[in-house]
């Protein structure tokens, strides 16, 4: 477990690194602070294509800086964040309804009432979209 003082390492390293396309770090006890750590070095990286942060700490504050660094990253296409805080399964079911015509796949386990809601969202967009 690396938690966020090895979150924060790994991001100055990531801000730098031009080759990674894979980075699973599953199940380290990354909280608030490392997610957001990692958020700053997304904006700069241009390589990272899969980005897994499932069964982490991470909550509303560091899954919205993840989220938010998408508006600079155009490379990363896969972002798993489900199982972790409640607080930021609500964050990211927003994002998801405000910017669900985004490639980038936001993987969250939702409550069953969330993934209707979602479904919904989604079809509404792209009747829209029609």
């Amino acid at each position: 477990s690396i938690g966020d003082e090895g979150a924060n390492a790994l991001a100055a390293a990531l801000e730098r690194n031009n080759t990674l396309a894979i980075l699973h770090l599953a199940n380290n006890g990354i909280g608030d602070d490392g997610a957001t750590a990692l958020a700053a070095a997304l904006e700069r990286n241009n390589s990272l294509t899969n980005l897994n942060l499932q069964y982490n700490r991470i909550g509303a504050e560091g899954a919205t800086s993840l989220l938010v660094s998408l508006d600079k990253n155009t490379t990363l296409s896969k972002l798993e964040l489900f199982w972790n805080k409640d607080s930021a399964d609500r964050v990211c079911a927003t994002w998801k309804f405000k910017r669900v015509a985004r490639d980038v796949i936001c993987l969250l386990f939702y409550p069953l009432h969330f993934l209707f809601f979602l479904g919904l969202c989604y079809l509404f967009v792209q009747i829209c979209k029609s």
